[in-house]
């Protein structure tokens, strides 16, 4: 099992052209104008991105919200996932599969935040 590079996953998830959730109205299909005095939502109106759908190509997001898509959170995830089924698969410890695909774990590893340890603990796979 060879791991990608974030930038080398990143492009070959914005050649696909996914269907996302409209940046604009958070998949909703509406905006809502809130009122400047109070907060309170005043108008709601079809969304013009998605045309009221809450959903769009990636190619129609514009290039400032193209940035909350493809993070590199959502790289991390999607690797370790990858590496956990690999290791259910050839029934080898994760670490190993981890360090034998050329993985750091010091890379992924946020001292504030254990990813690793949360994305397996969600699994239900202990390492």
């Amino acid at each position: 099992m060879i791991v990608i590079q974030y930038y080398q996953w990143r492009n070959a998830m914005e050649k696909t052209n996914p269907v996302v959730t409209c940046p604009d109205c958070n998949g909703e299909g509406i905006t809502e104008d809130e009122c400047p005095c109070c907060g309170r939502d005043v108008d709601s109106e079809v969304c013009g991105a998605c045309e009221g759908e809450g959903k769009l190509l990636y190619s129609s997001v514009n290039n400032f919200q193209k940035s909350q898509f493809f993070t590199m959170r959502e790289y991390l995830q999607a690797t370790i996932l990858d590496l956990v089924a690999w290791s259910e698969w050839t029934g080898k410890p994760l670490l190993d599969v981890a360090t034998d695909a050329g993985f750091s774990l010091a890379y992924s590893i946020d001292k504030k935040k254990p990813y690793l340890v949360e994305v397996i603990a969600r699994k239900g796979v202990a390492a």
